[in-house]
Order: C-alpha cells, then structure tokens, then sequence
C-alpha cells in the first residue's frame, strides 16, 4: 500500500475549525523565543489552510496525470508514471509534485501481496488498482542544539527545517479510501436547483434558490475523513500464471474520485462570456419570471381534468417600488405548448381554448384547463417558447422569457389529482 518514514507525518489530521486564530503581536523590546516564531509561521499557514479548505475545497488542481511508462518495442511494462502537478487537500494544505514520479506496480505487488486486500489476486486474473496521493511533511535540515538535552547526540541536534511532501499509493479498487465529497453536497445542490426550478413553489424562483443555498451552508462544517488521499486514477493490472503483474492497462485519469479545482480566473472567463451571452437574449434583464406550479382538479372529473397555473412574478420599478404589469395583449397562448410522455413517446395534450393569463390573480399567472387527458405517475413537460420577433413583455419591455417545468400527478385520498412535489 505505502510506507512512512520514521518521524515523517503522513496525514497530519486536522479538525474541522480552529476554536480561534490567535497572532503574535510584536512590540519593543519583546523577547522573540521559539515558540513566538513557531506561533508565527503556524498561523499563516493555518489561515491559508482555512482558506483553501473553506473557500475553495478540495482536489486536483493542475497536473498530477497517470501514464503508463511506454516499455521497449516488443515488452510490457509495469510502471507507471505521475507527472508533476498541484493539489489542494481536504485540510487546505497544498500537496506540490516538482518531478515526475514513477510506481513499479510488479515491486508494489512483492512486498504487499500478504495483505488480505490482495487475497484475489490470483493467477491469470486482471485486478483493478487506484493511485492516489496525499500531503507528508516531513522534518530535514539537522543542526547542532546544544541546549537541547534530549538531543541525538552529545552535543545536542534538532531539525531546523519541515519539508511539505506528498507521498503517493495505490489501492485496491474496494479499500474506499479517496477523500469524501465537496461541501455543500453535489445531489443536494441540485436538489436546491430543482426545487427553486422546474416545480418549486409558487413564490420567486429566485428567493427560493436564496433560502435552499442558506440551509445548505448553514449545515456544521463537515470535519475531513480520517482518510486525506486524493485519488488520481485507475489502471488495470494483468496477472501471470505465477501470480507476477505482467503489464498494465492506460491509466483512467476522469474516475469519478478524481476531484478537480478550476482556477478562479477559469470560472470567471466562464461566466462572462455566460453573462454576455444571457445579456444578448434577454436573460438577464429585469422582467417578468415564471415561479412555481399550482393545480386545482375539476370537481366534476377530478382524477382526468383540472387547471394547471404557472404564477408569474413580476418586475418591480418606482420609488417607492410597485410591480410592472405584463401587457395582456403580447401574451400569445400558441406560444405555450403541453406534453404528456406515454409508451410510444411524447403525446401533445395543449388544450385548445384552455391557455390564458390571468392579470387579475395575486400572483398573475398563467393558466391551462384540461378537460381531459391528465393521468396520474404519467411525466408531463409544459413548455413557453413566445416568437423571438414578437415577445410577451411587462409595461417596461421586459421580457418573460422561454421556459420549462417539468411535472407530474398523483391520487389524493379522495382519488383527485395533485401535484407529485417530489417531482
């Protein structure tokens, strides 16, 4: 798996936040010992952690790319190779490779093949391996303390340096042993999406993207796994009849459990050009939204028939600000299409006659009568796509702009309709 050397700290644990960050203050005449510069260097380097960690997260920052080292014409190789690169670790603290690096999986194998995590590695077989990497810091530079009495010989030494290293390994495929997930959590992000999109609540989208994002950071800070590794790539490893790794396949460098940093100057180059694109069509300006769906059955026929409502949150302007009303007659009801996902595909159910914009209601919305073909557990799609030349817009020219929401019904207890809030 790997080794350590003696006095080397190969994960260094970290909590999850400091109880507080205390400096030195300096002033004249102080008496500078060891433990005031040791203070010193540990609190920059503890907020530069900090910073990382919270700011930024986790993973590989540029380089760090698995190869496997190309043998002579005619032979197999077992080697592979990391190339130079950068990384932050879950602590925060940055993980540098100056040189490339190589890893003899065969001489790996000879002196871990005793360990149950290879049990079956047997003859003929092809096994999976991850490589991964880790900070290790390690102490250098001896010199002569001779105050020191427990030094490592008569006159006394200590280390007068700590190297921040890296140590790499290569794990089975089942030792789960890469660092855990980015905070907030991916799946719960999209959660936060959907539910301020497609089939939030009737309120502003926006607010409730807002609301989501806050209970997600508000959670306790999550403390780094007792394991730091960050995991670079896979390779699979071809046994003899012995069994002796043979050769090795091309490295997978996009595993899942390989976490990327992108530069900020990346994601700032990135959503500009979002930005100006989304100026350019209208996206950005300050009209009308669409927010969430709303649904009252039929009374009459409650489990086919009912009114599906979009509610529209308005554009406010003014001082003091009032809400800028959508002009009724640039609403086009053709623009507005319904579709239920049936065995076949895609059927169109828009109701004809049963589109309009209801200005009247608080919130205004939009709102579609079906007198038949709702069923329950069925996916539906309604879709707003006005003529780019001839837009639905408010009193000041804002757009409402194109729009998806994504539903689906189920039985209440009486056998009507609702809406699925899970969808």
């Amino acid at each position: 798996m790997h080794e350590t050397t003696l006095d080397c700290c190969p994960s260094c644990e970290c909590g999850t936040l400091p109880a507080e960050f205390v400096r030195v203050r300096y002033y004249f005449g102080q008496r500078l010992g060891v433990m005031e510069l040791s203070d010193e260097a540990l609190y920059h380097a503890g907020k530069m952690a900090f910073h990382n960690a919270r700011l930024h997260g986790f993973g590989v920052v540029c380089g760090l790319k698995v190869v496997k080292q190309k043998p002579p014409a005619g032979t197999q190789s077992t080697v592979l190779r990391v190339s130079t690169g950068a990384a932050i670790d879950p602590c925060g603290r940055e993980v540098v490779v100056g040189i490339d690096q190589c890893i003899d999986v065969a001489a790996w194998f000879a002196r871990n093949k005793s360990r149950p995590e290879l049990s079956g590695w047997t003859a003929g077989t092809t096994q999976t391996l991850r490589v991964a990497i880790r900070y290790r810091e390690c102490p250098s530079d001896p010199g002569p303390a001779p105050r020191d009495p427990c030094g490592c010989d008569n006159g006394g030494c200590e280390y007068g340096r700590v190297r921040e290293s890296f140590e790499l390994a290569l794990f089975t495929k089942d030792e789960k042993v890469c660092a855990a997930a980015p905070f907030p959590p991916t799946d719960a992000l999209l959660q936060v999406f959907e539910g301020a999109g497609p089939s939030g609540s009737a309120g502003d989208p926006a607010t409730a993207l807002n609301e989501g994002i806050d209970t997600l950071i508000a959670s306790a800070c999550p403390a780094p796994g007792e394991d730091l590794w960050l995991c670079l790539a896979s390779v699979d490893v071809t046994l003899d009849s012995t069994p002796v790794p043979i050769d090795l396949s091309d490295p997978d460098n996009t595993i899942p459990e390989r976490r990327t940093l992108l530069p900020t100057n990346a994601l700032q180059a990135m959503l500009l050009d979002l930005a100006a694109s989304g100026a350019s069509s209208g996206l950005l300006a300050g009209g009308p939204r669409p927010a969430g769906l709303a649904f009252a059955p039929d009374p009459g026929n409650p489990s086919t028939a009912g009114t599906l409502r979009v509610a529209i949150t308005l554009a406010r302007a003014g001082s003091p600000p009032a809400d800028v009303p959508l002009v009724d007659a640039t609403f086009d009801p053709a623009s507005l299409r319904v579709s239920r996902l049936d065995s076949g595909g895609w059927t169109d159910i828009t109701p004809a006659g049963g589109i309009s914009y209801d200005a009247a209601s608080s919130p205004p919305a939009i709102q579609v009568v079906f007198t038949q073909d709702l069923e329950p557990s069925k996916p539906f799609v309604l879709a707003f796509q006005p003529d780019p030349a001839a837009p639905t817009v408010d009193a000041n020219g804002g757009p409402l702009n194109p729009f998806i929401r994504r539903f689906r019904f189920l039985l209440d207890g009486s056998g009507a309709l609702a809406l699925d809030p899970a969808v």
